[in-house]
C-alpha cells in the first residue's frame, strides 16, 4: 500500500521555484527529481487479460487461457488509433524513457496559474524551457536505466524458505508436549500394521505346515490309518489354536490402535489449532506494529489474504498431516526392521531401491515447496486486486468496469493456476515413480527371497513375513506422499507469514517498553532543518530544509498548493515517518525519543478523508479516547463530543441513534456526517496538540460554521496545526504559514499577510473573501445549537472522571452488552445466514464444470486402477505360498521368476494409475479452482450496492471467502475424490475377488462394512462444526484485518492497535474453542476407523479358519480373501484421513453455490432493459421515497420530486445527510427507490439496461477513487476503448496534461493504491478526466472540487463550467460560489426539498438558501 496523503502527493509541479527567472509571470514551477521507483504499468503488464469466453458453470461466461491476447493498454493501440505509429521521442506518451534530465527538469502545472499574466507569455516560456531540456535526453535515459536496476523489491520477496522443524517455532511448552505425545502415538499406530504382520506371519507359517499335512493326508492311500488321522488331528488343533491366538492379538492390536489413533489425532489437532491461533495473532500484531513506510510498498489485500489462505495452509503443514506422515514412516521403519529380523539379506537387497524413493520424495518436496510459494504469492496478488475492487465497488459500478476488473483479477489467478498446474504434474510423476520403485523392490525382494528359500537359508514363513512386512512398508510410503505435499506447501507459505511476524519496525507503535512515556505535554512543536522524501519516492523531495517553530497553545495554519508538503508535516509530528535529515521536536525532545504510542496519545487528528470503522457511531467516537480499555469515556462525554462536532442532532434522528452501525468505511453515512463523527472522535481525546487536515472540507455551510466555532473555541488551550484550502476557516489563526516547494515562504497573521500583498494575499483574492466578520443566521435551530455548544465546552474542558476500569476483554464485552452486540466489534456485528451442508451443491459445483470432464475421467480411471491394484495383487500374493511349497526345482524357479515379473508389471500399472490419478485430478481441480474464484468474483461484481452495505459482506470478509472457499473445493478435488474413487475401486475389487473365492466370506465382510462406513461418517460429522467455525473465523478475521490495515494511519493515529488486536484475538478465540471440542469427536472417529478394519480382520480370519478346518474352504482361497480385505482396507484408511477436507468442502460448496446463483435485483451484467439510441440527458425524480436496505426504517428521502432538463445545470444544496448524494445514487440505479420513480429520458431506471444507462452518465465524487494502475488506465477507466488522442484531450480538459507529460513515465506512471502517489488535487483532476473522456450527456458532480486548493479550484471549476455546456449536469456542492450560476438550485433539508429556483430567486425568497449564502458571505452579483 502506498502512502495515501490526503492533501499532497509525491509529485508537485505546482509551486514556484526561486530564481527561475519567471517569478513575475504568475506561472508556478517546481523542480522534481526523477520518478525512479514508479511502478509503471507497461504494455506487457497491461496486455494480459481474458476476452475469449465460453459458457461454463451455471451458464455464466468462462474465460479461457486465450485471455492473454487481449486487454491492451490504450498505449498499445497507438498504431490503430493514431496517424503515426510511433510518438515523437520524449513525448508524454512515448514508451521510451522521458527525454528530460533528472535534476534539471522543471515541471509546470496550469493549476498554479492564478494571476492575470497572458497565456502567450506562459507558452513561450514553456517552449524555451522544454528546448533547454531537450539536449539532456541521453543523460536522462542513462540515469533511468541505472535506477531501474536498483528498483526496490517488495518486502515480501526477501524472506528465506522455512525448514520443516521451523514450522513449529511458535509452539509453546504445552504444544511441544502434545506434539511429542502425538508423535509417540503416531508411531504406535504405524507400528501396529507391522505387528499385525508378525501375528499374521506366524499364522501363515502354521497354514503352510497345515497345507503340507493336508497334502499328505489327501495323498494317503488309507485315510483311516491312525497315524494319518492323528497327524491331521494335531494339524487341525495347532491351526485352530494359532488362529484363535491370532484373532485375540488382532483384537488387542485393534483396541490399541483405537486408543493411540485417538490420542494422535487429538494431540496434533489441538496443538495445530493452538499454534494457528497464535500465528494469526502474531501475524496481525506484527502488521500493526510496522511503520507506515512499510505499508506504502505492500497492497492491503496481499497482507490480508495471507491471514485467511496462507495461515490455513500452514495449519495443514504442521497439523494432523504430520501425524499421518509419522505414522506411515513408523510403519515403513517397523516393517523394514521386521524384514531384517526375519530375513536380513532379503531386506538388504530391497533397501537397494530406497535411494530412488528418497530422491523422488526429495525432488517432490523441494519443487512443490517453491511452486507453492509462487502460487500463493499470485493468489495474494489476486487478493490485493479483490480488496481494491470490492472496497471501491461503487466506482466500479458507476463506470461499468466489472469486466475490466474481472480480467485484472483473472490475470493473477491464471498465474497461480500455472504454478499449481506444474505442481500437479510433478506430484503425479514423482508419486507414480515412487509406487513403481516400491513394486520394483517387491520384484527384487521376491526373486531374491525365493533363492534364499531354495538355498535353505530361510524357511518359507520367514521370507513370507519379511516380504509381507516390506509390502506394508511400501504401502505406507505411498500413503505418506500426498501428506508430504501438504507439508511442503505449508513450508512455502510459512516463509512469507513467519517473515512478516519476525519483521522489525523502526517505528513500533505496539511496543510499550521503548522510549519516553508522557502523560501530559505542553505542546510546543519545532521542525528543525527537515529534509524529507517519501520512502517510495526517495528521489522526489517533499520538504527541503524546512524549519518552523510552534509555541505551546499556538494556533498555526498551513496553506499552499496541493503537494507542497503541508500534510507531510502532520505525518512527521504523528511520527508516521522519520525525516531523512533534521529533527521534529515536541516540548524540545526529538519525537524519536518518545514512546510512539505515548506520543500519539497526546495528539488528535482529523483528516480530509475521514475513516470510520464498521461498528456503531458510539464505538467510533469512544475509540478516539486516550485509553478506552481502562479509562473509557462516559456516555455523557460521547454525547458532548458529538454535540461539539454538530453531530448529535443527526445521530439522534437515526432509528438506532448512537447504536447505528456506520458500515465499512462509514459507507452508510454522508461525507459530512462522517467528518463530524471523526471530529467528535478527535475532540473526546481532549488532546494537547490538535492536527486538522482539511477537517471541515466535507461539511455543509451551516455545519462548517458551527463546527469551526467549536474547534476555534476548543483549540484555545492547545497547540493546533490547521491545514485548509478554505481560507475563511483559518483567518483567526495566530500565525499562517504559506508553504511552497517544501519550505515556509511567508508567515504571519491573516492581516499581516494580506498587507504584504504576497502569495497569501493572492490566495485570498482568488477566493474572493470578504474581510468583514461573518454574520450569523438567526433562528431557533441555531439558538439551540449555541446552547448545546456551551454545554459541550463545559463538558470537554473539565477533567474527565474515571467512570470504570476494566480489562480490554471486559471492555469489549461490556460494550457489546450495552450496545446490543455492535459496539465492541467492528467487523461483522450480527451472525450471518445459516449455511446449508449439502452434498448436492458440492456435487453440482464439480458437475457443472463439464468442460473438464475428460480430465476428470482420466483421473477417475487412474484412481480406479490405482485402487484396484492392491486388492488384485492379493490374487498373486495368495499364490506365493503355493510357490514356496513347490518341491520341483525347475518349477519353483520358473514360478518365482514369473511372479517376480508380475510384481514389475503391477509396478508399471501402479505408475500409470497413480500418475494419472494425481496429475489429472490436480489439473482438473486447479482448473475448477480458477473458475470458482473467477465466477465467485464475477458474482460479487454483479451484486447490487445494498449487498455490500450488509455487515456480513465487508471487503475483508469477502476477500477471505475468495481465498479460502475455492481452496477448500480444490482439496476435495485433489484429495477427497481420488481417495473416494480409489477406496470404492479397492472395495469393489476386493468384494469381487472375495465372491469368486468364497461367497460366505464375502457376505461376512459386507456385513461388517456398515461399521467401517459409520466410523468414516462419524468422523466427518465431527469435523463439520470445526469447518464451519474455521470458515467463519477466517472471514471475520479477514474483515478485521482488511479494515484496519487499509486504514492503518487512522489506527496508528488513534493508538488503537491494542484494541484491534484484542478484537481480532476474540474473533479467533471462539472458533478455536469449537475446533478443540470438535477435535475430540473427530479423533474418536479416526481411532475407530483405524481400528475397525483390524476388528473385521479378526472376525474374517476366525470364521475363515473354521471353514478351512471344515474342509469347505481352501487355504489359498482364504488368504486370497484376507489379502483382498487387507489391501482394500489400506484404501479405506487413506479415505478416513480426508474427513476434514470433505467437511470443509461441503461448507465451502454451499457458500459458493449460493453466491454464484444468487439473484440480484440490480444486475449490472444483464442484457435486459431499454437502450434508447438518443440520449439527451433528461433526468427527473417523481415522489421518491427511499431508505437504504440495510436500514429500512430510516427514510432518507420523503417524497421528493425534481427535474433536470437536457442541457440544464441543476445544483443540489443542503446540510450533510439531507439526501443529496442519495439522489445521485438513485439516478445511477445503485439502489432502487422504495416508492415513486427515478427517470432518465422519461424511462424508469428500473426499465433501463443498466450498462447502457451508466454508459451515458459520468460522476466525479467528493472522495475520488483511483486504482493501482497507470494514469492512462485510470483515465481510460471511463471508456476502455479510448484512444491516446482521447486520453490526451481528457487530460487537457481536466488541467492535468502538462503535469502528466513531465513525469518520467508519463501516462505509464503508476498512481499507487487508491492513488496514494498523488495529492488530493491531482487525484481529483484525474477523476475529472476519467469522467470527461466518456463525453457524457448526464454529468454528476458530487463535491467535485472539495479536495482542491483555491488555485486549482479556480482552474478546475472553469473546466467544469466548460464541461457543462451541451450536457445535463447535476452538481452537489457546499461552496455556493461554485453553483450560483446554475439554471436550477434545489435546497434539501432532512430528505425533503424545501426550495427550488435560481440563485437570485432564492435570495429574494430570503429562506434557507439565503441563510446559507449569508453564512458563507458569498459575493452576490445581480
Amino acid at each position: 500500500m502506498v502512502n495515501p496523503n490526503e492533501n499532497e502527493g509525491r509529485l508537485n509541479p505546482s509551486t514556484p521555484v526561486p530564481g527561475d527567472g519567471g517569478n513575475g509571470d504568475g506561472v508556478a514551477r517546481s523542480q522534481i527529481s526523477k520518478y525512479s521507483s514508479s511502478t509503471a504499468t507497461t504494455k506487457e503488464s497491461l496486455a494480459e487479460a481474458p476476452n475469449d469466453k465460453k459458457k461454463g458453470l451455471g451458464g455464466v461466461d468462462e474465460i479461457t487461457p486465450e485471455y492473454e491476447k487481449s486487454r491492451e493498454s490504450p498505449l498499445d493501440n497507438i498504431g490503430n488509433n493514431r496517424s503515426t505509429l510511433n510518438p515523437p521521442p520524449g513525448s508524454a506518451f512515448s514508451l521510451s524513457p522521458s527525454n528530460k534530465s533528472v535534476n534539471e527538469k522543471l515541471l509546470e502545472d496550469d493549476n498554479s496559474d492564478s494571476s492575470s499574466s497572458s497565456s502567450s507569455n506562459d507558452d513561450s516560456k514553456k517552449k524555451d524551457k522544454k528546448k533547454s531540456k531537450k539536449d539532456k535526453k541521453s543523460k536522462k535515459k542513462g540515469k533511468k536505466g541505472d535506477e531501474e536496476e536498483k528498483k526496490e523489491k517488495s518486502p515480501l520477496e526477501d524472506y528465506p524458505s522455512i525448514p520443516f522443524l521451523q514450522l513449529y517455532r511458535f509452539a509453546d511448552l504445552w504444544d511441544r508436549i502434545m506434539i511429542a505425545v502425538g508423535t509417540f502415538m503416531a508411531v504406535l499406530v504405524g507400528v501396529a500394521s507391522p505387528m499385525l504382520i508378525l501375528v499374521f506371519g506366524g499364522a501363515m507359517g502354521d497354514f503352510i505346515n497345515y497345507t503340507s499335512v493336508m497334502n499328505q493326508y489327501l495323498s494317503a492311500p488309507d485315510k483311516t490309518d491312525p497315524a494319518i488321522v492323528e497327524l491331521k488331528r494335531r494339524a487341525d488343533h495347532n491351526l485352530d489354536h494359532s488362529t484363535r491366538q491370532a484373532c485375540w492379538n488382532f483384537l488387542a492390536i485393534g483396541l490399541g490402535v483405537w486408543a493411540a489413533g485417538f490420542l494422535m489425532s487429538v494431540c496434533f489437532n489441538i496443538a495445530a489449532e493452538r499454534q494457528t491461533e497464535r500465528i494469526r495473532s502474531l501475524y496481525y500484531r506484527s502488521i500493526l506494529r510496522q511503520n507506515i513506510a512499510w505499508f506504502d510498498k505492500i497492497p492491503t489485500g496481499d497482507l490480508t489474504s495471507r491471514i485467511s489462505g496462507d495461515v490455513q495452509l500452514i495449519h495443514d503443514g504442521f497439523g494432523e498431516k504430520v501425524g499421518y506422515v509419522i505414522q506411515f514412516i513408523a510403519m515403513f521403519v517397523a516393517g523394514l526392521a521386521i524384514a531384517f529380523a526375519k530375513a536380513w539379506s532379503v531386506a538388504l537387497v530391497v533397501c537397494a531401491i530406497l535411494p530412488f524413493m528418497v530422491i523422488s520424495v526429495g525432488i517432490m518436496g523441494v519443487v512443490i515447496s517453491k511452486l507453492a510459494t509462487k502460487s500463493q504469492d499470485q493468489y495474494a496478488g489476486a487478493g490485493a486486486v479483490a480488496n481494491e475492487v470490492l472496497s471501491s465497488i461503487r466506482t466500479i459500478m458507476a463506470f461499468n468496469s466489472q469486466e475490466r476488473e474481472l480480467e485484472r483479477y483473472d490475470k493473477e489467478i491464471v498465474k497461480a493456476y500455472n504454478f499449481s498446474f506444474k505442481k500437479g504434474i510433478i506430484s503425479g510423476v514423482c508419486i507414480g515413480f515412487m509406487m513403481f520403485t516400491i513394486f520394483a523392490a517387491y520384484c527384487l525382494g521376491f526373486w531374491f527371497g525365493s533363492t534364499r528359500i531354495w538355498a535353505r537359508q530361510f524357511d518359507a514363513g520367514q521370507v513370507m513375513t519379511a516380504f509381507f512386512s516390506l509390502l506394508i512398508g511400501g504401502f505406507s510410503l505411498g500413503g505418506a506422499a500426498p501428506n508430504i505435499t501438504h507439508i511442503a506447501t505449508g513450508r512455502g507459505c510459512a516463509s512469507r507469514v513467519y517473515g512478516i511476524i519476525g519483521q522489525e519496525s523502526p517505528i513500533d507503535s505496539v511496543d510499550d517498553s521503548r522510549g519516553i512515556k508522557v502523560n501530559d505535554i505542553e505542546g510546543s512543536i519545532e521542525f528543525r532543518n527537515i529534509n524529507f522524501a517519501y520512502p517510495t519516492r526517495t528521489d522526489i523531495p517533499i520538504l527541503r530544509n524546512f524549519s518552523l517553530s510552534i509555541k505551546a497553545g499556538e494556533k498555526v495554519a498551513l496553506v499552499g498548493g496541493s503537494g507542497c508538503g503541508k500534510s507531510t508535516t502532520v505525518s512527521l509530528v504523528e511520527r508516521f515517518y522519520d525525516p531523512d535529515e533534521g529533527q521534529v521536536l515536541v516540548d524540545g525532545i526529538d519525537v524519536k525519543e518518545y514512546n510512539v504510542r505515548s506520543l500519539r496519545q497526546q495528539l488528535g487528528m482529523v483528516t480530509q478523508e475521514p475513516v470510520l470503522f464498521s461498528t456503531t457511531i458510539y464505538q467510533n467516537i469512544v475509540w478516539g479516547a486516550v485509553d478506552p480499555e481502562t479509562d473509557p469515556p462516559t456516555k455523557e462525554h460521547v454525547i458532548a463530543a458529538a454535540q461539539a462536532a454538530n453531530a448529535h442532532s443527526f445521530i439522534s434522528r437515526l432509528p438506532d441513534g448512537y447504536d447505528t452501525v456506520v458500515g465499512e468505511g462509514g459507507a452508510l453515512l454522508s461525507g459530512g456526517q462522517k467528518q463530524r463523527i471523526a471530529i467528535a472522535r478527535a475532540l473526546i481525546r481532549n488532546p494537547k496538540i490538535l492536527l486538522l487536515d482539511e477537517a471541515t472540507s466535507a461539511l455543509d455551510t451551516e455545519s462548517e460554521r458551527l463546527v469551526q466555532d467549536a474547534l476555534d473555541r476548543l483549540s484555545r488551550s492547545r497547540t493546533t496545526i490547521t491545514i485548509a484550502h478554505r481560507l475563511s476557516t483559518i483567518r483567526s489563526a495566530d500565525r499562517i504559514c504559506v508553504i511552497r516547494e517544501g519550505q515556509v515562504l511567508e508567515s504571519g497573521s491573516h492581516d499581516e499577510l494580506v498587507m504584504q500583498g504576497g502569495e497569501y494575499a493572492a490566495m485570498v483574492k482568488a477566493q474572493e473573501l470578504r474581510q468583514k466578520a461573518r454574520e450569523k443566521v438567526v433562528g431557533k435551530a441555531e439558538e439551540d445549537d449555541v446552547d448545546i455548544e456551551r454545554l459541550v465546552a463545559e463538558e470537554i474542558d473539565r477533567t474527565k472522571s474515571i467512570a470504570r476500569r476494566t480489562s480490554t476483554h471486559q471492555t469489549i464485552k461490556s460494550i457489546n452488552d450495552e450496545d446490543k452486540g455492535g459496539l465492541g466489534k467492528f467487523v461483522i456485528t450480527k451472525p450471518g445466514p445459516k449455511r446449508e451442508r449439502s452434498f448436492g451443491k458440492l456435487w453440482n459445483t464439480f458437475w457443472e464444470n463439464k468442460k473438464d470432464l475428460p480430465t476428470y475421467i482420466l483421473g477417475i480411471l487412474g484412481a480406479a486402477v490405482d485402487g484396484a491394484v492392491f486388492p488384485a495383487f492379493s490374487v498373486v500374493f495368495s499364490k506365493l505360498m503355493i510357490v514356496f511349497g513347490l518341491t520341483d526345482e525347475h518349477e519353483f524357479k520358473s514360478q518365482s521368476r514369473l511372479y517376480s515379473l508380475l510384481f514389475l508389471a503391477f509396478g508399471g500399472i501402479s505408475f500409470i494409475g497413480m500418475t494419472c490419478r494425481v496429475t489429472f485430478f490436480t489439473v482438473g481441480s486447479e482448473k475448477l479452482t480458477r473458475k470458482i474464484r473467477y465466477l465467485s468474483f464475477k458474482a460479487l461484481l454483479r451484486q447490487e450496492a445494498g449487498f455490500f452495505d450488509d455487515e456480513n459482506n465487508g471487503t475483508g470478509a469477502l476477500t477471505a471467502k475468495l481465498a479460502t472457499e475455492a481452496e477448500s473445493i480444490n482439496k476435495v478435488g485433489t484429495l477427497v475424490w481420488p481417495a473416494t474413487v480409489g477406496a470404492v475401486s479397492a472395495i469393489a475389487t476386493g468384494i469381487i475377488i472375495s465372491f469368486i473365492s468364497d461367497w460366505r466370506m464375502s457376505l461376512i465382510i459386507i456385513a461388517c462394512l456398515p461399521f467401517v462406513v459409520f466410523a468414516e461418517y462419524f468422523q466427518t460429522q465431527a469435523m463439520e462444526g470445526t469447518s464451519k467455525g474455521a470458515s467463519k473465523a477466517q472471514q471475520e478475521a479477514g474483515q478485521a484485518a482488511a479494515e484496519t490495515i487499509a486504514n492503518i494511519k487512522t489506527v496508528a493515529s488513534l493508538t488503537r492497535e491494542h484494541t484491534f488486536i484484542a478484537i481480532f484475538d476474540e474473533y479467533n478465540s471462539e472458533p478455536y474453542k469449537n475446533a478443540v471440542n470438535s477435535s475430540y469427536l473427530s479423533a474418536f472417529g479416526y481411532g475407530f476407523s483405524q481400528a475397525s478394519m483390524l476388528l473385521v480382520y479378526a472376525l474374517a480370519f476366525f470364521v475363515g479358519t473354521r471353514f478351512v478346518l471344515n474342509e469347505t474352504l481352501t487355504m489359498e482361497d482364504l488368504f486370497r480373501v484376507m489379502f483382498a480385505l487387507m489391501f482394500s482396507a489400506y484404501a479405506l484408511g487413506q479415505l478416513s484421513q480426508q474427513a476434514t477436507n470433505y467437511s470443509n468442502g461441503l461448507v465451502a460448496a454451499s457458500d459458493i453455490y449460493d453466491l454464484i446463483h444468487r439473484e440480484t435485483a440490480i444486475d449490472s451484467t444483464s442484457d435486459n432493459g431499454a437502450s434508447p439510441e438518443k440520449f439527451t440527458g433528461k433526468a427527473n425524480l417523481q415522489d421518491v421515497e427511499f431508505a437504504y436496505p440495510i436500514r429500512p426504517k430510516a427514510k432518507i428521502l420523503h417524497g421528493i420530486s425534481l427535474e433536470a432538463n437536457p442541457g440544464q445545470t441543476v445544483a443540489l444544496v443542503g446540510g450533510s445527510g439531507s439526501g443529496k448524494s442519495t439522489t445521485v445514487a438513485l439516478l445511477q440505479r445503485l439502489y432502487d427507490v422504495s416508492e415513486g420513480g427515478a427517470f432518465v429520458e422519461d424511462i424508469d431506471v428500473r426499465d433501463w439496461n443498466i450498462r447502457s444507462l451508466r454508459d451515458h452518465i459520468s460522476i466525479v465524487s467528493q472522495e475520488p477513487t483511483l486504482f493501482g494502475m497507470s494514469i492512462a488506465e485510470n483515465i481510460s477507466y471511463g471508456r476502455t476503448n479510448a484512444t491516446v488522442q482521447e486520453i490526451e484531450s481528457a487530460a487537457r480538459d481536466a488541467n492535468i496534461y502538462d503535469f502528466i507529460q513531465d513525469l518520467p513515465d508519463g501516462l505509464n506512471t503508476n498512481v499507487g493504491q487508491k492513488g496514494g502517489q498523488l495529492s488530493g488535487g491531482q487525484k481529483q483532476r484525474i477523476a475529472i478526466a476519467r469522467a470527461m473522456i466518456r463525453n457524457p450527456k448526464l454529468l454528476l458532480l458530487d463535491e467535485a472540487t472539495s479536495a482542491l486548493d483555491s488555485k486549482s479550484e479556480k482552474v478546475v471549476q472553469a473546466v467544469l463550467d466548460k464541461a457543462k455546456l451541451g450536457r445535463t449536469t447535476i452538481t452537489i456542492a457546499h461552496r455556493l460560489s461554485t453553483i450560483q450560476d446554475s439554471d436550477l438550485i434545489v435546497v434539501f433539508q432532512r430528505g425533503n426539498i424545501v426550495e427550488k429556483g435560481t440563485h437570485d430567486d432564492l435570495l429574494m425568497q430570503n429562506g434557507v438558501y439565503a441563510g446559507l449564502v449569508q453564512q458563507q458571505s458569498l459575493e452576490v452579483t445581480h
